[in-house]
């Protein structure tokens, strides 16, 4: 969780299309499942297993407020 939170804190455009990219190249990057780390993540935005798509969420949910809510898990 901890490095999943600090890439997508320089994540600069906080869209939907951009989050998806920075989790899909964090997912590449430490060679880990896909839901390896949106089930966790999913889990600490919105205290569910169950979401929309984690990149939707992250936007709705705005970058301050996401960032809080994903330290606030570590």
């Amino acid at each position: 969780m901890k490095k999943i939170h600090d890439d997508l804190n320089t994540v600069e455009s906080w869209n939907r299309d951009a989050l998806q990219t920075a989790i899909e190249e964090f997912v590449e990057r430490e060679e880990v499942g896909f839901g390896k780390v949106a089930q966790p993540l999913r889990a600490a935005l919105t205290g569910s297993n169950v979401s929309p798509g984690i990149s939707e969420v992250l936007d709705w949910l705005g970058k301050d407020e996401s960032l809080f809510r994903i330290k606030d898990q570590i």
